[in-house]
């Protein structure tokens, strides 16, 4: 559906990081990454999304925040605007490129105008990719590295995702606003619990 990257292709990323990023933006995309990952392993079994998709989420998570370098605010719009133009990037497959674009793109509020140009199953993969994103993204808003997923837990009617950290009491209603999309292809309510309590 996306493609693939090889490992050449995949080294090209750490060049457009050092390019964009400065450390503070490498911690926290770093962890933005392994949370959406780790979020990913735990959940789409859970709910029979399909599993590809999980490469692609790696290289748009590490990538997120490249918008960043020209302006925070509608980061995201610039994200994709340079993931697409970045020549570093010229070797990737098309495919794989847009898609990257696409998602980065839509980490934020609202998902990217490009999607409807994709199949649906396309769109819908990506949507979910999204979906994981985001709460990734959220659970990391002070750039703290120091919040965790612990658990998850799916029933027909709820996601349920414990966490760790301090920051939690803090996060609730960011953590509520940036789950809607998540509520929406899942449709399921998502509840976050701290894990322990």
């Amino acid at each position: 559906m996306f493609g693939e990257i090889n490992a050449a292709q995949l080294a090209v990323l750490e060049q457009v990081r050092l390019k964009y990023y400065s450390d503070y933006e490498t911690d926290h995309t770093e962890y933005v990454c392994k949370l959406s990952l780790k979020l990913f392993d735990l959940l789409v079994p859970l709910l029979g999304w399909p599993s590809e998709g999980r490469n692609l989420m790696y290289t748009a998570a590490m990538l997120h925040d490249v918008g960043h370098y020209i302006n925070e605010k509608r980061h995201d719009r610039h994200s994709y605007y340079i993931i697409l133009n970045e020549s570093l990037l010229n070797g990737w497959p098309e495919a794989w490129r847009v898609s990257t674009a696409l998602l980065a793109g839509s980490h934020r509020k609202k998902m990217h105008p490009g999607l409807e140009y994709l199949e649906p199953s396309e769109q819908a993969t990506l949507t979910h990719l999204a979906a994981i994103m985001r709460i990734a993204d959220a659970l990391d808003y002070f750039h703290g590295q120091d919040m965790d997923i612990s658990s998850v837990e799916v029933n027909k009617e709820n996601i349920t995702i414990r966490v760790t950290g301090p920051e939690f009491e803090n996060l609730r209603t960011r953590l509520a606003n940036k789950s809607k999309l998540m509520q929406k292809c899942s449709e399921r309510q998502v509840v976050f619990e701290e894990a322990g309590a």
